[in-house]
């Protein structure tokens, strides 16, 4: 944990948000969807400076104004479906699964016990202040609040 206290971000991840794999899995769980930054609650988001991993994630937005799209096939959207299967392939019991080599197990196995807490994610949609509609359709400006 101390190591992780003196961790120092680059200067452009200084000032953003890290969000907890826990709350995503919540997302998922309870029909929860992706949501701009500023409106998220702050339970979501985790200290950068205590996590085990931080994790970043780089993709393309599937609607400009929710970053993700649901269908029947998707109820909680495609990106946070497709983005949660990856996260678990590695921080979850079925990274067991992966790995050959007695190396290989025992990071699987490293990764697989560690806690929603100790893994953060930056997806900038969720992590960084986002443009947004009102319920008028009028477009609301990026700011923190």
């Amino acid at each position: 944990l101390s190591v992780r206290r003196q961790r120092r971000l680059p200067a452009g991840l200084q000032g953003c948000r890290f969000v907890h794999l826990g709350y995503l899995r919540k997302l998922a769980t309870t029909g929860g969807r992706i949501c701009r930054c500023q409106d998220l609650p702050p339970e979501a988001f985790g200290d950068p400076h205590k996590a085990w991993y931080l994790l970043i994630i780089s993709h393309r937005w599937i609607d400009r104004q929710t970053c993700d799209v649901c269908s029947e096939a998707y109820p909680e959207g495609f990106r946070l479906r497709t983005m949660l299967q990856k996260l678990d392939a590695h921080f979850s019991p079925l990274a067991l699964r992966r790995g050959g080599r007695l190396a290989e197990r025992f990071r699987a196995l490293c990764t697989a016990v560690v806690g929603d807490a100790d893994v953060l994610v930056f997806v900038d949609f969720m992590c960084l202040p986002q443009e947004g509609l009102d319920e008028y359709g009028g477009v609301v400006p990026r700011s923190i609040e």
